[in-house]
């Protein structure tokens, strides 16, 4: 039996050099239920997070978006001790899952940030991983986890 579990450890916002502030807000860990033997070598095992972003400058709604691993690695992925598995994140500027692949620390642009604080509670965008089917050919039975930043700002 397979479990792998991700977990976001931690978020940043910053106030940018034009004094708009962004956030963001919904937040959770992502996990992809029990993934059970044999694999599915073809399929594409998921996790989606509808979220919030804001920003308190109603002319500012165009925001970016960095992701980092926190681990140092130049790549994302889930461990467990004895295996490293790769996945893929994605961000979309709408609350449905798919969107764009992002790729590890370069930032993309987005529009769409609320005016809203909290977004008048109506999530505007989404934070989805990925694990593919044939990345798991060697992977042993147990919990993976990992864990990555998310850096919303303004462009530029």
């Amino acid at each position: 039996m397979k479990i792998l579990r991700y977990t976001l450890l931690l978020l940043l916002c910053y106030s940018c050099a034009q004094a708009t502030d962004y956030q963001i807000s919904g937040l959770d860990d992502l996990t992809v239920n029990e993934i059970i033997s044999p694999i599915d070598t073809g399929a594409i095992y998921q996790a989606n997070n509808s979220v919030c972003v804001y920003s308190d400058n109603p002319q500012q709604t165009t925001y970016q978006v960095t992701i980092q691993p926190t681990n140092g690695s130049s790549q994302f992925n889930v461990s467990n001790r004895y295996h490293t598995i790769p996945i893929d994140i994605y961000w979309n500027n709408k609350s449905t899952a798919g969107g764009v692949l992002m790729p590890v620390n370069a930032p993309k642009a987005f529009s769409g940030a609320s005016n809203t604080d909290l977004c008048g509670h109506i999530d505007n965008a989404n934070l989805q991983f990925r694990l593919h089917g044939d990345k798991l050919n060697n992977a042993t039975g147990g919990l993976y986890q990992g864990s990555f930043m998310v850096i919303i700002g303004a462009v530029g």
